[in-house]
């Protein structure tokens, strides 16, 4: 299971572009404003990424792209969850702090979210979150867990 394009209440950003060739500090860090296009619950963010493996190869695991399917098969989608869905309004901004620290072989990722509404620009929710004390699984994985799912 990948993420769908109608799962999503926002457009996408980039968080970062790494060159692996060029990069010197593994600390990753952004700050990114999101606007609802629409009505809905979310329950928190969707990642994914877009490749340039060499000139003129690409690969993508986004939403929607048309090799997404495959190549989510060895690179699957990761979902950071909040501690509670949130009802968004179309216009909600979705304000994100997000950070990722190379430890050993993995990442710590810490994932800041104020969510405000269109109209007043009060905080309806606010989390500070980290994988630290747990660990991310993929869309497949979280797919397999529903109550509705039946092996095959």
């Amino acid at each position: 299971m990948t993420l769908r394009p109608k799962l999503l209440v926002t457009q996408s950003s980039c968080v970062a572009t790494l060159d692996y060739l060029k990069l010197e500090s593994p600390p990753v860090s952004s700050a990114v404003a999101l606007q609802a296009s629409r009505n809905g619950y979310a329950k928190g963010y969707g990642f994914w990424f877009d490749s340039e493996l060499a000139d003129g190869i690409l690969m993508s695991t986004a939403p929607g792209h048309a090799r997404a399917e495959y190549a989510a098969g060895v690179y699957p989608n990761v979902a950071a969850a909040w501690l509670e869905p949130v009802r968004i309004g179309a216009g909600d901004e979705i304000k994100a702090s997000l950070r990722f620290t190379a430890v050993n072989d993995d990442y710590v990722w810490q994932w800041n979210t104020r969510i405000e509404t269109a109209d007043s620009r009060q905080t309806k929710a606010e989390f500070q979150q980290s994988n630290f004390n747990g660990r991310f699984v993929s869309a497949a994985d979280l797919h397999k867990r529903a109550l509705t799912h039946r092996p095959r």
